[in-house]
């Protein structure tokens, strides 16, 4: 009588899977209604600004030393001051966040306004507050610290037409300053007893900065 019953049951759940297949199959296609004048257009502007993008992209690497890519990497640009600021929100939530504990680690930026020649300084739970339309040209200077090991790392970025471009990257030890190459292989040295995946290679000293 269970066999009976487990067959029947087993019957009953193979000819319900079917139908809700079939069901969502019917509701996809559904939605693949033919499309709208208007969205056509939307695509259009879309497929029109890929292609644009596409052949700056290649003329612009044509003329670069190495690709794009490297040079973002290597924070050598951002798009703009927001661009900037949403990289080290992210950069505290995630990698920053594993290190932060055992290492504590101290950020500031500050903004050096060359028309009206003010110059203010913000930590990281003060980036909201900036605008970015206030800095057309200027300088932009950030700063992240490492104090219980006596060490810092320092961006400066030039301002033109709202971009930010990097002039020069400095690593600070008790306030001398050391070759770029060798302040970083001192701060993996530092840090491999507090990271697995830097002691392993997995993620580059880079991102710890």
């Amino acid at each position: 009588m269970d066999q009976k019953q487990s067959q029947q049951s087993g019957s009953t759940d193979s000819s319900v899977k079917p139908c809700q297949k079939l069901t969502d199959l019917v509701e996809f296609q559904e939605d693949l209604a033919p499309m709208t004048e208007n969205e056509r257009r939307l695509i259009d502007q879309f497929l029109l600004v890929s292609r644009i993008y596409d052949r700056v992209l290649r003329q612009a690497e044509a003329g670069l030393t190495v690709s794009l890519a490297n040079y973002q990497h290597n924070r050598q640009f951002y798009r703009d001051l927001t661009d900037l600021i949403r990289f080290r929100q992210e950069f505290f939530r995630t990698i920053g966040a594993f290190l932060n504990k055992p290492v504590p680690m101290v950020y500031q930026l500050t903004l050096y306004d060359q028309i009206s020649r003010r110059r203010r300084s913000y930590t990281l739970d003060q980036l909201p507050q900036i605008n970015p339309r206030d800095l057309v040209r200027g300088t932009v200077v950030e700063t992240l610290r490492y104090p219980t090991l006596k060490m810092a790392v320092r961006r400066t970025y030039t301002v033109q037409n709202h971009h930010l471009y990097c002039d020069q990257n400095e690593f600070l030890m008790v306030h001398q300053s050391l070759q770029w190459l060798d302040g970083l292989m001192t701060l993996k040295l530092s840090l491999d007893d507090y990271s697995y995946w830097l002691r392993a290679n997995q993620i580059s000293i880079l991102a710890y900065t």
